[in-house]
């Protein structure tokens, strides 16, 4: 299998590895793609190729457009339902079924989104209605509440999928099973072009399938993953490697390297990459603890509010007392939606100037058809990597929400000396799931997002479902 897999922790040059193969293949006129998380990560490497001399010929996609494109190799026509479209359906599908058990849950505005995010994940594994069904009965046994709720669950999935064929539709995870099966059958349909896979923290079910596809029927595939063996922080990304990984795969492996630091910052932050969760049992501190100077400070607050203060007033000191540009600072949350007004209000009091980055969705394809009363929901987005211009301070919060850019920039320099971020105690205890993806909406899909709303206050984002993460 035509598969290099190239591992290493953060700053390893796996990117270096990745965009020189690239290159090369580029040189050789093999018309390589590279394929990247987020819109943003699209418009940084190809600016970052056109630096180095390569303007013409370079193919840089998200992981949508590169199912889209093997669909179109393999014949496979038709367009998926997305956003809104796919809402209506499953709002249909719950309309239908006869619940009981689930009845409180599905009167609720979130259920439909939760539905689908379920319905995402047995499709990208391939379950079947049938199997689905088959399993949760097994799993009931005789006992007769998880038998009523085991019924209604693939009750539902079923009728999601009838109404689906009803239609003569497919939704993005099957049209993606779709294009693959069809590659399967006609392996010469993608021809020789090389495909590079880069800044990718995990991959979905389907992305793996796809990476598995592409180097079973001869294409050359070039992968890089955040993965060291035995750390505990890349655990959550042990079943990707797990699956990649074989005796006919070429695996690049990669040491840690620190010199990518800003030097002032150098030696703490490598320490806090390297020791990260990897404290003995029953050890609560670094025996040999690093100085971390200026480069990492820990603030401790009461509350979101209290912890927001905290930010930004170190954020204002920045700015005016050793004179870094707005733009260099960065506050990281995990839900940016969840916190967007607080962390504007709390900022704009302490006069900081604030651009909050956030999604907003334009519905382009719907199904008047379907007659059905639909409560649009949120579904959980992906997310997306985001990029500090600098790094050699670390404000460190134990008590934290987390993952957002406050400002950021579209192409920062390697060595960093100016970020904050902010971390929940319990960010720790999970971090290992914690995974950057990449949005899977694709060119002509339907959804259309905005990565990011450059005034002090946005309005709160329309109740839509956006496309799916994902740093």
């Amino acid at each position: 299998m035509p598969l290099t897999l190239v591992t290493g922790p953060a700053n390893a040059e796996k990117a270096r590895v990745v965009l020189d193969g690239y290159r090369a293949a580029l040189k050789r006129g093999e018309a390589p793609i590279l394929v990247v998380p987020t819109f943003a990560d699209v418009e940084r490497y190809r600016m970052e190729l056109a630096g180095g001399g390569v303007v013409f010929g370079t193919q840089v996609v998200r992981f949508g457009w590169l199912i889209d494109e093997a669909a179109r190799r393999a014949g496979v026509r038709g367009r998926p339902l997305v956003g809104l479209a796919r809402e209506r359906v499953a709002a249909a599908a719950v309309a239908t079924t006869k619940l009981s058990a689930l009845a409180p849950s599905a009167a609720t505005a979130g259920f439909t989104g939760a539905l689908l995010g379920l319905i995402d994940e047995l499709e990208q594994r391939r379950v079947t209605p049938q199997r689905l069904t088959q399993a949760l009965r097994a799993w009931a046994d005789d006992d007769e509440r998880r038998r009523a709720y085991a019924d209604e669950v693939s009750a539902l999935y079923s009728a999601y999928r009838r109404t689906l064929e009803r239609l003569r539709r497919s939704d993005r995870p099957l049209y993606a099973a779709a294009a693959l099966d069809a590659l399967r059958e006609q392996p010469a349909a993608w021809g020789g072009t090389p495909v590079f896979v880069y800044g990718f923290d995990d991959l979905t079910a389907i992305e793996v399938d796809a990476v598995q596809t592409l180097a079973q029927i001869g294409a050359r595939i070039t992968l890089s993953l955040a993965f060291e063996p035995g750390r505990l922080a890349f655990s959550g990304r042990a079943t990707t490697f797990a699956q990649l990984h074989g005796p006919d795969v070429e695996h690049v492996v990669l040491k840690p390297r620190e010199e990518h630091y800003a030097p002032a910052a150098r030696r703490a932050l490598h320490q806090l990459e390297r020791g990260l969760f990897e404290l003995g049992e029953g050890t609560l501190f670094d025996p040999d603890p690093v100085d971390p100077g200026d480069a990492v400070t820990l603030l401790q607050g009461g509350g979101e509010r209290a912890e927001l203060e905290l930010v930004a007033a170190e954020a204002l000191r920045l700015i005016r007392d050793e004179h870094v540009p707005a733009e260099e600072i960065a506050v990281v949350a995990r839900n940016p939606a969840a916190v967007a007004a607080l962390v504007a209000e709390v900022f704009e009091s302490f006069g900081v100037p604030v651009a909050v980055e956030r999604r907003v969705a334009e519905v382009l394809d719907t199904l008047p058809a379907l007659e059905v009363c639909h409560r649009p929901s949120p579904s959980s987005s992906r997310s997306s990597h985001s990029f500090a211009s600098r790094q050699s301070r670390l404000t460190v919060s134990d008590e934290t929400w987390s993952t957002s850019a406050v400002s950021s920039t579209l192409k920062p320099p390697k060595n960093r000396n100016s970020i904050i971020r902010l971390f929940r105690s319990s960010i720790f205890a999970n971090a290992s799931k914690a995974r950057s993806r990449a949005t899977t909406s694709t060119v002509g899909s339907g959804d259309v997002t905005s990565s990011s709303c450059s005034v002090t206050r946005c309005a709160s984002p329309p109740r839509l479902r956006y496309p799916r993460r994902r740093a």
